[in-house]
């Protein structure tokens, strides 16, 4: 089974009304979880990212990873630099410009492969740049944090 995520409850609740976004809901609660990596391990586990992610740290260092074609899992599997392990927010935010969504990256502790690492700027830097990414700064940077703060903060409050 696909994970679905906001697009889809969205395109739901366009097309079917309040029925869509029931069965977004029941999906949801049946579906294997997001989390599915912490019980298999496996690169290929959890949703398909999108073709560009957005990753940040601690320090709200946010870049730009290319990662078309990856899973969740694969991120779980394979440390960034300095050895911190990133998993998918649950959340996609909006561009700036156009309809597009990106996921969202964040550090997540994993239990299974010990206490999570911390993240420096420097290990983000060579984190973009072995995904083909870059370093988002500037007002790019302010619009995109606060989205993922404000959704952050949306995903804690419902208990997602």
């Amino acid at each position: 089974m696909s994970q679905l995520n906001e697009n889809d409850r969205r395109d739901f609740a366009a097309e079917l009304g309040p029925l869509g976004t029931g069965i977004y809901y029941l999906y949801k609660a049946f579906a294997p979880s997001a989390a599915s990596w912490q019980q298999y391990g496996k690169e290929t586990t959890g949703p398909a990212l999108s073709n560009w992610c957005l990753a940040y740290n601690q320090s709200d260092d946010l870049v730009w990873l290319n990662t078309q074609g990856y899973h969740e899992g694969y991120f779980v599997e394979h440390s960034a630099p300095g050895g911190a392990h990133f998993v998918w927010a649950t959340f996609a935010v909006k561009a700036r410009d156009h309809e597009a969504r990106y996921m969202v990256l964040e550090r997540a502790c994993v239990p299974r492969l010990g206490s999570q690492a911390e993240c420096t700027h420097e290990n983000m830097m060579e984190f973009a740049r072995r995904w083909g990414g870059y370093e988002v700064v500037g007002e790019e940077k302010e619009y995109f944090l606060q989205l993922i703060k404000e959704a952050t903060r949306k995903r804690d409050e419902e208990g997602v």
